[in-house]
């Protein structure tokens, strides 16, 4: 019996999330192309330098991400190794000591 109610409810549960996509995507799509339709007249309508100004802010931009970018990666690579030195000094001075014991 419980079986064949948790069959009903996935099944209820697919054909309202299959409503729900089928109702949202459409919007989603035409919102889409219609704002990179405007966002391309614009740019046409640009004189020749304006198109220049607007490629240039574009790649410094996206240079400015993969610079910031490669920043985080290197900070993540120095920290780990900076703790894997710190363990190795721990083990090396502060575990093997018998001493301490």
């Amino acid at each position: 019996m419980n079986n064949k109610d948790d069959r009903e409810l996935q099944r209820k549960l697919r054909q309202m999330e299959a409503k729900i996509n089928s109702q949202l995507w459409p919007e989603l799509k035409i919102k889409v192309s219609r704002m990179s339709e405007k966002l391309v007249s614009w740019y046409r309508e640009l004189p020749s330098v304006g198109k220049f100004a607007v490629i240039g802010a574009g790649l410094f931009m996206g240079l400015t991400v993969l610079n910031m970018f490669v920043h985080l990666v290197a900070s993540l690579v120095s920290m780990a190794f900076l703790a894997v030195l710190v363990y190795i000094v721990y083990k090396i001075f502060l575990a093997d000591n018998p001493s301490s014991n």
